[in-house]
């Protein structure tokens, strides 16, 4: 005779536990800010090629676009964000600049993972005075400028919710030749950012 509640003719060896995919599951959000420098390469600190750093704030709003897929290292899921930033130029010609733009994210998400490494994909638009500011130097040539960037960092997710981003960041300024000045301008630099999913 059974009893309610029981098992009859089956044991149970263990239970399982389920892994809960958040916060990189489709269709969470993310909010992130974060401050960056950017330091200029392959210029030549001279009038036509002056070298050029500057410091920026930022703000994106991510979505996850996929669930997470896939196996062993390559593990993980896509996110789109969009971004702003705006800072200001402490070495070389102009003073500010501000832009926006979009860029993928793939997150490399490890089964209860406390670090999440990402690589990310982008592109958008720049404003800067830096072009008027110095008519000598062919960097820049117009106030307006594309922005192509590229990324890895890592997430240190201190909840499930919450997590501090480190980020090493590539950026390259260029008015793709609609003005007569457009050597165009590399950059390297660092973020650090918080993030909220929700």
């Amino acid at each position: 005779m059974a009893l309610a509640g029981h098992p009859t003719g089956e044991t149970i060896s263990k239970s399982t536990t389920i892994e809960s995919a958040f916060p990189f599951t489709r269709g969470t959000n993310e909010a992130e800010v974060g401050v960056g420098t950017y330091w200029s390469i392959g210029t030549k600190g001279d009038a036509e090629r002056p070298n050029m750093a500057f410091g920026v704030g930022a703000v994106s709003y991510g979505w996850m676009i996929s669930d997470i897929h896939g196996d062993g290292i390559c593990r993980g899921n896509w996110e789109f964000l969009l971004s702003a930033f705006g800072g200001g130029i402490f070495d070389g010609p102009g003073d500010k600049l501000a832009g926006g733009g979009f860029a993928f994210r793939y997150n490399f998400v490890r089964p209860d993972a406390a670090i999440i490494p990402f690589i990310q994909l982008g592109a958008g638009g720049v404003y800067s005075d830096a072009a008027n500011d110095d008519a000598e130097q062919r960097l820049l040539g117009s106030d307006w400028s594309f922005d192509l960037q590229g990324g890895l960092g890592l997430r240190f997710m201190t909840s499930e919710r919450f997590a501090i981003t480190l980020k090493a960041d590539y950026r390259h300024f260029s008015n793709a030749g609609i003005a007569d000045r457009n050597h165009g301008l590399n950059n390297l630099g660092g973020v650090l950012g918080m993030s909220f999913f929700y």
